[in-house]
């Protein structure tokens, strides 16, 4: 009884003859690599492009007449003192640009009231400030001042504020003396 012969038989069959007679050894020594440490070339360090006489040292004439010099630097002499220290040279200091009047902080409403009665009375102030500026925020100072009868009542009070870019805020102040009215102010820092 024959084995009938398959496609996957003979297409292995065929590969492993393809890979047999393609294993022969290389006539063209020409550029074979050298694989033992007998044949010529093997372990021969590779030439480096650049170790040439028309490459020179900085600061040597050309070795050919076609190659160009390499330029040297030059350096100028050291001044100062022996440590090699430089010499102190001064900070700059950054001083704040000043914004306009029209791009400070601003009082945008005020709102005052008065609650409780006689020796009770307190005034109380509601303002909106708002920083006008799309570039960058800013802060400063509301400075509140309580009144009786037209005469000044108590120290002003002043309280920090801080405003991101084109941001209006809320800021409302009660007095803790007796009074019946108030004024507000707000001033923007480094101005």
């Amino acid at each position: 009884m024959q084995h009938p012969k398959t496609p996957a038989a003979l297409a292995i069959t065929l590969l492993i003859g393809a890979i047999a007679a393609g294993c022969g050894s290389n006539t063209n020594n020409s550029s074979a690599l050298p694989t033992s440490p007998a044949q010529p070339g093997y372990g021969a360090p590779a030439t480096d492009p650049y170790n040439q006489t028309q490459y020179p040292t900085p600061g040597s004439a050309p070795a050919t007449g076609t190659a160009t010099p390499r330029p040297v630097p030059s350096v100028p002499p050291a001044t100062g003192d022996a440590t090699g220290s430089p010499a102190p040279t001064p900070t700059p200091t950054a001083s704040a640009t000043p914004i306009p009047n029209d791009f400070k902080l601003r009082l945008v409403s005020v709102q005052k009231k008065t609650s409780g009665i006689w020796l009770w009375k307190k005034a109380e102030i509601t303002v909106q400030v708002q920083n006008p500026l799309f570039t960058r925020a800013q802060t400063g100072k509301v400075l509140v001042t309580y009144f009786y009868s037209g005469s000044i009542v108590g120290q002003p009070l002043s309280s920090g504020i801080s405003l991101q870019p084109a941001e209006i805020k809320t800021f409302t102040f009660k007095a803790t003396e007796k009074s019946d009215d108030a004024t507000a102010q707000v001033t923007t820092d480094g101005q």
